[in-house]
């Protein structure tokens, strides 16, 4: 299950960069519709991980992990929790962000969604990267 995520993941930050390109260039309708498909990856994503999560246990700290990692067992974690703020904190405001381009308060939408697409490029990349660093357990 896991590289769901990673596919989904990698998907979202597509269509996050795309949608980016499409609004620098004046395609309203393509920004909209890329941005709308970066939040539908997120969403099937969040529901792959907590599932995934759910069924196989929280807990991530297992004993060859120490093996695993060795010196980098504590960078790991402080890049770890960096990704789950920045997850967390894209979540919330992408629901404002979307909702003042939805209903047309676009100098609120354009200053909020400035910070929310830099927050959420680094989620995603960062959650890639994280699924690359983490043993198969």
């Amino acid at each position: 299950m896991p590289i769901f995520t990673l596919i989904f993941n990698a998907f979202s930050l597509v269509f996050l960069l795309f949608g980016y390109w499409a609004i620098r260039n004046k395609k309203v309708t393509l920004h909209k519709f890329c941005m709308f498909l970066a939040l539908f990856m997120s969403i099937v994503l969040v529901t792959l991980f907590v599932e995934h999560r759910y069924s196989h246990g929280f807990a991530i700290v297992k004993s060859d992990m120490r093996e695993h990692f060795g010196l980098w067992l504590k960078p790991f974690f402080i890049f770890l929790i960096l990704h789950i703020l920045a997850a967390m904190s894209s979540a919330i405001l992408s629901v404002p962000s979307v909702y003042w381009g939805v209903t047309q308060q676009l100098a609120k939408h354009r200053k909020l969604a400035k910070v929310t697409l830099a927050i959420w490029i680094f989620s995603s990349i960062s959650g890639m990267a994280l699924f690359f660093m983490m043993p198969q357990l």
